[in-house]
């Protein structure tokens, strides 16, 4: 079971009011799922960590321009 930290990211999302917000945060991905988001999460055993420092993490978005 892979687990991936995508670490220091701008997370960008909507609220159930369908407005946008964004907000610095990481995002801990186990199993190809978000089990967690939220600031300094700390990194499970075997986790894989990405420097998103200065990067959109845009869960559930798709880029309909590739």
């Amino acid at each position: 079971m892979p687990s991936y930290l995508l670490k220091g990211g701008i997370v960008a999302t909507f609220t159930k009011e369908n407005e946008a917000r964004a907000f610095k945060a990481d995002v801990l991905v186990v199993d190809s799922i978000i089990d967690q988001i939220g600031e300094d999460l700390a990194v499970p055993d075997g986790a894989e960590v990405f420097d998103c420092t200065n990067k959109w993490i845009t869960p559930g978005f798709i880029d309909t321009h590739r």
